[in-house]
């Protein structure tokens, strides 16, 4: 399931238009309820509140319709794929040698999402697309603390996006916090 963004033909060129066809569309259905474990909160990608709402292809959840359509229109199309990989559970790997080669695995995942997604926001901050752009900053800054940490300073080129698409948005409050 990983590929590699380079390899990606006719998304990378839907990436620069931010549309997707009819056969890439996905939709949001509700949450089962009856399946969640216990204990279990999901949160909206875009804005961290409750979810009600999962992605159809991926395990990815969303407050309104609204938000699903954002994210898939700004880079969901684009990671739904990966993100299944990603957040899979582990399977059972033997040897600590094949646990390690997963975990590398995984990391190059990230480590081309990471691009992808820094590259799908700036191409949408450029063509002043502010809403589409702020999904593929907020992956980018995921999937940039997911490879570097929470304190490293490869951090700042996700939250300078995410501030530029919220001042894009006149958004000026969420803009000065990921400046600051």
């Amino acid at each position: 399931l990983f590929r590699s963004h380079k390899s990606l033909g006719t998304a990378a060129l839907h990436a620069s238009s931010g549309v997707a066809s009819a056969a890439e569309a996905m939709t949001a259905v509700p949450i089962n309820q009856l399946a969640r474990n216990k204990g279990v909160k999901y949160t909206c990608e875009i804005t961290g509140s409750p979810a009600t709402l999962v992605c159809s292809e991926c395990p990815v959840y969303f407050a309104t319709h609204e938000h699903f359509d954002i994210w898939w229109r700004g880079i969901g199309n684009f990671i739904a794929q990966d993100i299944v990989v990603l957040r899979a559970p582990p399977k059972m790997i033997g040897s600590e040698e094949e646990r390690k080669r997963r975990a590398e695995e995984l990391m190059g995942i990230r480590k081309e999402l990471l691009e992808l997604c820094t590259e799908t926001a700036q191409k949408f901050l450029v063509q002043g697309k502010y809403e589409l752009a702020v999904p593929g900053a907020l992956q980018s800054l995921k999937f940039a603390i997911e490879v570097f940490g929470s304190e490293a300073t490869e951090l700042v080129p996700s939250y300078l996006l995410l501030a530029e698409a919220n001042l894009g948005l006149r958004r000026l409050k969420i803009a000065e916090e990921f400046l600051s």
